[in-house]
């Protein structure tokens, strides 16, 4: 059994403040999130729209029609494969050639120096 202790006054004026501050903090890490992440849902929504719904003036937040189109014209009628494959060769080379620089530093810089006391 365990006994509850009374509450003084000041600390629950400072549990209702804290109370208080980790409200707001949370509806601004929401509307942060949600402010971060529209254009990830726009980019998406836009790609699912008909051409000549993209280019109507106004705000469309939900599309009126579907349509995979885009989807469907950059699979069948562009290099998208070589280019995912470029983009892949590029990054792998910039990586091994990055480590590669900062292996060489480290040993040189490690047997520059002399070790204590020799």
């Amino acid at each position: 059994m365990t006994a509850t202790i009374p509450m003084t006054a000041a600390r629950a004026t400072r549990m209702r403040r804290l109370n208080l501050a980790g409200g707001i903090l949370t509806v601004l890490t929401v509307l942060g999130a949600i402010f971060w992440a529209f254009p990830l849902y726009w980019s998406i929504v836009t790609s699912l729209k008909f051409e000549q719904d993209v280019v109507r003036p106004g705000v469309h937040l939900v599309p009126e029609r579907w349509t995979l189109d885009a989807y469907t014209f950059v699979l069948l009628n562009t290099q998208i494969g070589r280019w995912y494959l470029n983009s892949l060769m590029t990054s792998a080379a910039v990586t091994i050639i990055v480590v590669m620089m900062s292996a060489g530093r480290a040993t040189r810089s490690r047997s520059s120096t002399s070790p204590a006391g020799g």
